[in-house]
């Protein structure tokens, strides 16, 4: 796991000259993570393992996006494989977590091929947001992952045909981000 030797990597040092990585297991706390992905799920190793004792934040919830399906279990996450499982098990798992006391809220998107619901995404994470902070105007931190990269042809076969659909659809996501990062979130 480089990256994760990277993200621990004492100021002024060489990512060459470490070959571990250690986080404090109380990082994390009152900070809220929105991982935007297709399946983040709970049931794998990396992200919860029962015989330590050692699970992700009881408070962990579920978002969906449009088209997504409104399950808040593991039965739709493929036996917890995905990337989302991973975003989750490096942002919060027991092992590779670098915020492992965090409050992770999973916003499931239904797949790759629906720009409409990725965007759809981002405003539930604003709106749960907004409500938080409107309920306690000194919430903690607030952090949104959305590792989502395509090109235009992806866009297309999305649903997305004329570069003019795409240049909105592209306008609206960064509107969408923009208005998260001013109420807050990272």
């Amino acid at each position: 796991e480089p990256e994760m030797v990277y993200i621990s990597l004492p100021l002024g040092e060489k990512v060459n000259d470490y070959e571990d990585f250690v986080y404090d297991k109380s990082a994390g706390a009152g900070v809220t993570i929105y991982i935007i992905d297709t399946r983040a799920g709970l049931s794998n190793s990396d992200v919860n393992t029962p015989e330590f004792g050692i699970f992700v934040n009881p408070n962990k919830r579920w978002i969906h996006a449009r088209g997504s399906q409104s399950t808040n279990t593991d039965e739709n996450d493929i036996k917890g494989i995905g990337h989302g499982t991973g975003v989750l098990a490096k942002a919060a798992g027991w092992k590779h977590g670098i915020a492992k006391r965090s409050n992770p809220i999973i916003v499931r998107v239904p797949s790759l091929g629906d720009p409409g619901a990725w965007l759809d995404g981002v405003h539930k994470v604003f709106q749960d947001w907004k409500g938080s902070f409107d309920r306690n105007p000194k919430a903690a931190t607030g952090v949104i992952s959305l590792a989502w990269g395509h090109t235009r042809d992806n866009l297309r076969q999305g649903r997305l045909a004329t570069e003019e659909e795409q240049d909105d659809w592209i306008a609206d996501l960064r509107n969408a981000l923009n208005d998260c990062i001013a109420i807050g979130l990272l």
